[in-house]
């Protein structure tokens, strides 16, 4: 009988490793690709994805676009020492997260872009995600 549950702990530990590995997986970060200085040359990313970069005076913005994003009240999560926007297709600002605050809630959708900007006098490390 000791066997028996035995063996059971060991399927349903084994489905749990498993399941914990399917969600790592999905799970997904991106640093970003120079050049990526305007809305033409941003770096691609998807909704819910972590994204990181360095923003410094010789690299004044980066820019991130996530496209087919399905309409509804969005957040942009930003660490706090970067200001960052969202603009729609047409460039059309949307947010905007000041240096020193951590999201803003906007309503949008389709394709957006994220841009984050250089107002320290020391390059600036950022990240953020859009949920």
């Amino acid at each position: 009988m000791t066997k028996k549950k035995t063996g059971r702990f060991a399927r349903v530990g084994l489905l749990v490793f498993a399941m914990a590995l399917a969600f790592a997986a999905t799970a997904s970060a991106a640093g970003e690709t120079e050049p990526n200085n305007s809305l033409a040359t941003a770096s691609p990313t998807s909704f819910g994805e972590y994204n990181w970069g360095t923003v410094s005076g010789s690299d004044v913005n980066d820019y991130w676009v996530m496209t087919n994003v399905s309409y509804g009240t969005r957040t942009l999560n930003g660490n706090s020492g970067t200001a960052m926007e969202v603009r729609d297709a047409s460039g059309n600002l949307l947010a905007y997260k000041p240096a020193g605050t951590y999201s803003v809630s906007f309503f949008g959708g389709g394709t957006l872009y994220v841009v984050a900007s250089f107002y320290s006098s020391t390059a600036t490390s950022y990240s953020f995600s859009v949920n």
